[in-house]
């Protein structure tokens, strides 16, 4: 580390930008991190701030390499702090889908916001839960274990380390999306059952009396049952975030792992 404060002031900014190009690769996945919400100036201060705690974790040296080479080991950064962001953001993406499926149930997929934690349009429902998730992310934790876990990936893949991304990595994000996906359904599964349930009932009431348009009333009768099943469960979708967010721990170390190879501690 001393080599990096006594070093020519080019090569020690060259090595904080390296350091900083994980950092800011992991946190920008993240939708708490959006330019929407966090000004440029303390988002880009706290990146800095915790690029030179890396910088202090591992043993960095002065690099004598020509400008495509940087540009592989800045390239590098940017995908192993891509893929912490990816593993830590999937569980707020998955929040995000539930409602967006519960609301496509509904048919109010038309009623869609900006919402400024994702950057993009969404359902009121996938803003909602999308919300939910990034209070329960912040307020359980998960932004100092997120942190904790990217300082650690210094000492475990240094800047100056020899490894790359292993032929395993479509099989991590393949299972990751898989992940992503189960946990959307278990978090949307009760509000979908009782949807399909008021749409049998109202399927025999149209059976029986056609004369009443059960199409006028169906929007609004399932948006009713859907949002009071979603407040039944707010406290269990609040312990499963908390649960989700207790195992990522280890998991991202396992995926990574299985990503850039099992690294070497300093």
């Amino acid at each position: 580390m001393l080599a990096f404060w006594v070093g020519h002031p080019t090569d020690a900014a060259l090595l904080l930008g390296l350091s900083t190009m994980r950092v800011a690769a992991a946190f920008l996945l993240v939708p708490l991190f959006t330019q929407d919400l966090i000004p440029a100036l303390i988002r880009n201060a706290l990146f800095i701030a915790l690029a030179l705690l890396g910088l202090l974790v591992q043993d960095v040296q002065p690099l004598a390499l020509s400008g495509w080479q940087w540009a592989v080991l800045y390239g590098r950064e940017a995908l192993l702090g891509a893929a912490m962001g990816f593993l830590f953001a999937g569980l707020m993406w998955s929040f995000e889908m539930a409602g967006q499926l519960i609301d496509t149930k509904v048919g109010a997929t038309q009623a869609q916001v900006q919402d400024p934690l994702s950057g993009h349009q969404t359902s009121l429902t996938g803003a909602f839960l999308a919300r939910l998730a990034s209070w329960v992310f912040m307020a359980s934790g998960g932004f100092m274990l997120f942190a904790a876990l990217l300082l650690d990936s210094f000492a475990l893949w240094p800047l100056q380390g020899e490894w790359s991304l292993r032929p395993a990595a479509a099989v991590v994000f393949e299972a990751e999306f898989g992940r992503m996906l189960r946990l959307a359904l278990l978090v949307a599964a009760p509000s979908l059952v009782m949807l399909y349930l008021v749409d049998g009932v109202l399927g025999l009431i149209n059976r029986y009396a056609q004369q009443l348009n059960v199409f006028s009333l169906s929007m609004s009768i399932k948006a009713v049952v859907g949002h009071l099943v979603l407040l039944l469960q707010l406290g269990s979708l609040v312990a499963l975030m908390n649960e989700e967010l207790l195992a990522r721990g280890p998991l991202v170390r396992t995926l990574l792992a299985t990503l850039f190879g099992p690294g070497t501690s300093n």
